[in-house]
């Protein structure tokens, strides 16, 4: 899981526990990330030893000298052993059904078998990836089979029409039946109280957690020599994934500009959209659903592959009036100069419509819903 994962899945938590009186919540997950994120109430975190994406496409432990296998086991029994002691009363899957390398898998055999009135939640993003990809994905890895078999829900954190799943990705009528569109999931709410205030800026540039985003924070430092000749202010977040050698080496490429701010992490990225006048960003899930809650003018560069899920949600957000967007392939100094001028100085031409984003309340209130009249002790629910 990565920061764009934890991130929605603490909004989606702390919603709950925020609307649903003594409503507790363990978070499982392998982001290295969550100390990342202050204390919550009545949200604890299991924390599984991370894996992290390969070179070849496949997956290899984030920092521990292990076999894969090994590690795989090793959350597979964590995980296991969770579900057996917290006995929770709803599990809420994120982003991969039966897990990254399937170590989810026991611990759903175990909890349909011993554990029948759990209601089992398996949530996802708008898009998971291209339509071809993602159904050759999930048919040889068994995932079908726990959408038709396995999960009593299906949340889909998107809206059907923009993106219509079951279209899309060929899921059968069954799943398709218990299928609900929430909306788009919004971050967590404002921190910004407990530090200095955020000082408005012309343009913020984010890549997420970072770990691809060099290209652009590169092209767009290429750019400041004009950007700050027309006095134009910008806030850069390298994302803590950006490589410690790139990050070194953007850093001191800003270094002593007046107009440049860098920071390696922002704790309150609605505000900070909130504060600027254009967001420069890759086409990720949580910035994007950001700037089009906010209304905020965006000019997206998506990432090129291995998915094509930025590709895809750029090009139907910028057909939608959402965001603009710049294809990749185009992407050089001069061409990301004359757009963000050009957005700039004619912002009522390209003035976005906004995005409601209410899924973490559509999310509470159906959580609520089933605690209600469906548990007798309603007091848990593991994500």
């Amino acid at each position: 899981m990565g920061l764009g994962h934890l991130n929605r899945t603490l909004a989606l938590s702390h919603a709950m526990t925020s609307q649903i009186e003594d409503l507790t919540v363990l978070v499982m997950t392998g982001c290295p990330h969550t100390d990342l994120f202050g204390p919550m109430s009545r949200i604890d975190w299991l924390k599984l030893p991370a894996i992290r994406k390969c070179e070849d496409g496949g997956y290899c432990p984030r920092s521990l000298s292990i076999d894969l296998r090994r590690m795989i086991n090793w959350r597979a029994a964590l995980l296991l052993e969770s579900v057996k002691r917290y006995r929770p009363d709803i599990l809420l899957v994120d982003k991969s059904p039966i897990g990254v390398c399937s170590e989810l898998v026991p611990a759903l055999r175990w909890l349909k078998k011993y554990s029948p009135n759990t209601t089992l939640i398996f949530g996802m993003r708008d898009i998971e990836d291209g339509p071809a990809q993602t159904i050759h994905q999930w048919s040889k890895r068994g995932v079908r089979f726990s959408f038709n078999e396995v999960y009593d829900r299906i949340w889909v954190y998107g809206t059907q029409a923009l993106f219509d799943v079951g279209e899309r990705y060929q899921l059968s009528s069954k799943v398709i039946a218990k299928t609900e569109y929430l909306g788009h999931v919004a971050s967590l709410d404002c921190q910004c109280h407990a530090g200095p205030a955020i000082q408005p800026t012309d343009i913020l540039v984010t890549v997420g957690g970072g770990t691809d985003g060099r290209a652009l924070i590169e092209k767009f430092i290429d750019c400041l020599p004009k950007l700050e000749a027309r006095g134009l202010s910008s806030c850069i977040i390298g994302g803590p994934d950006l490589p410690l050698p790139a990050r070194k080496e953007l850093r001191s490429r800003v270094h002593g500009r007046s107009g440049v701010h860098w920071m390696d992490f922002e704790p309150c990225m609605g505000c900070r959209i909130e504060k600027s006048k254009l967001v420069i960003c890759m086409g990720g899930y949580n910035t994007m659903t950001s700037v089009a809650r906010l209304g905020k003018l965006a000019l997206v560069v998506p990432r090129r592959g291995p998915r094509e899920e930025q590709m895809l949600r750029a090009r139907l957000w910028t057909e939608a009036g959402l965001v603009n967007m710049l294809d990749p392939i185009q992407l050089s100094a001069d061409r990301l100069t004359e757009r963000v001028i050009e957005l700039i100085d004619r912002p009522s031409e390209a003035r976005p419509i906004r995005l409601k984003a209410d899924a973490c309340d559509r999310a509470a209130a159906i959580i609520s819903d089933i605690l209600t009249t469906e548990k007798v002790h309603a007091a848990s629910v593991c994500l």
